[in-house]
């Protein structure tokens, strides 16, 4: 019987062993995603105009940071109510009135001394897909004088020209030239004018974009 007592406690003892001795294995991390791969605009001197491809909100300095090399930045400046709005990385901050960005794709003129790149931000993995040739935004209506933006879908970099033609004073009408060109998200930023001399009636604006579409459409001037 005592015999027996010490197999089974001995059986006991192994069968605990051999439970403590499982062996434990070791979780592999998680992947870090690798960063979406980022393209540059060459910058020559002077002044290009841009779409800031950024959120809402986002500083200045934060986007002088994609202007390389950093030295041959100027300034970043946005025309608004019949002005500019600036900001220089060299200006003390107190003279810098364009200190973030209001809107996503928000255009605005970037002026470097020498030639540069700008290095725009990847495209956002959750933003939905654009239909290109359609228009985004546009005013229905304008008053004089005023700075007109219309944001139409394109190709993402991809190049769109063409003008506007404006009602003013006398049997022809006033042409201004648009060039413009998608950002990262293919939204292409168009700006123009519409002075105070300038007769109410129809602003007619057509571009037509390297992918051959051609966005056409009507502002109401009052």
């Amino acid at each position: 019987m005592l015999n027996r007592c010490r197999w089974l406690a001995l059986a006991l003892l192994l069968a605990v062993a051999a439970g403590m001795a499982q062996p434990v294995y070791a979780q592999s991390p998680t992947p870090t995603p690798a960063p979406a791969a980022r393209n540059t605009l060459a910058l020559t001197p002077g002044c290009t105009t841009v779409a800031l491809d950024y959120a809402a909100g986002t500083p200045l300095t934060r986007i002088a940071t994609d202007v390389q090399p950093a030295a041959a930045l100027r300034g970043i400046f946005r025309a608004e109510g019949g002005g500019f709005r600036a900001f220089s990385p060299g200006a003390p901050t107190g003279l810098n009135d364009y200190t973030v960005i209001g809107t996503r794709n928000e255009a605005a003129f970037l002026c470097v001394g020498s030639a540069a790149a700008f290095l725009l931000p990847a495209p956002r993995i959750d933003a939905p897909p654009l239909t290109p040739g359609t228009v985004i935004s546009a005013p229905e209506r304008v008053t004089r004088p005023q700075l007109v933006e219309v944001q139409i879908a394109t190709g993402p970099y991809l190049a769109c020209v063409g003008g506007v033609n404006i009602p003013t004073a006398g049997p022809s009408i006033r042409w201004e030239r648009i060039e413009t060109a998608g950002s990262a998200a293919g939204v292409a930023v168009i700006t123009f004018g519409v002075l105070q001399e300038d007769l109410p009636g129809l602003a007619q604006l057509a571009v037509r974009c390297a992918d051959g579409r051609l966005v056409r459409l009507w502002i109401q001037i009052i």
